[in-house]
């Protein structure tokens, strides 16, 4: 694959899948990432074994770094990092972006080159805006987890099974597919030159 984004340097502070899977679109297709985890590593290295393999999957090829953005001192280091940098993206709900300083707004009045990319299942529909979009929420959301876990066991959200029992109900509200499928290369196609 070409590097098409050779020279954008992107900061990724996503946790589980969707803000790290679009970093590492980002950095298939040539750009420095470096993800930015918290004291103690990112949440998801808390589930285990598929914590740690969704961990290495979407964090490959990516750079480290630990800030505690909870901190003054966590929170100055991120704005220097944001001078050489041309991407932020993350996956966390609205309002914990505005407590740890990293809300859009805040970012382009400090630094407009950079272009900011939140990364919601929800997208921005009524209410949904603010509400988490993890991989577990959508299994519960569209009654996916009614057909998951081992046979004879508690569903557990991970995993398959052969279906058992009647279809699943229908979720009314749908996660957006594109959340972090397709809108990130475009999102950086704006970047202009630090």
């Amino acid at each position: 694959m070409q590097d098409i984004l050779a020279g954008v340097r992107v900061l990724d502070l996503g946790q589980y899948i969707a803000a790290p899977a679009a970093g590492q679109r980002l950095a298939d297709l040539g750009a420095e990432v470096i993800k930015i985890e918290p004291p103690g590593g990112e949440q998801a290295r808390a589930g285990g074994r598929f914590g740690e393999a969704m961990v290495r999957a979407y964090n490959r090829g990516k750079r480290g770094l630990v800030l505690d953005l909870r901190h003054p001192v966590g929170r100055e280091a991120l704005d220097r990092l944001l001078h050489s940098c041309d991407v932020l993206i993350h996956n966390m709900k609205s309002g914990s972006d505005k407590r740890l300083g990293i809300d859009g707004d805040r970012i382009q009045s400090r630094h407009p080159h950079v272009v900011c990319g939140q990364v919601g299942g929800f997208g921005r529909i009524d209410n949904t805006y603010s509400r988490l979009a993890l991989d577990i929420a959508a299994q519960a959301e569209f009654g996916i987890m009614h057909a998951t876990g081992e046979e004879g066991a508690p569903r557990s959200g991970w995993g398959s099974r052969r279906w058992t029992s009647p279809q699943p109900p229908r979720s009314q509200r749908a996660f957006s597919p594109r959340s972090s499928a397709g809108g990130e290369p475009a999102r950086v196609r704006g970047c202009g030159h630090r």
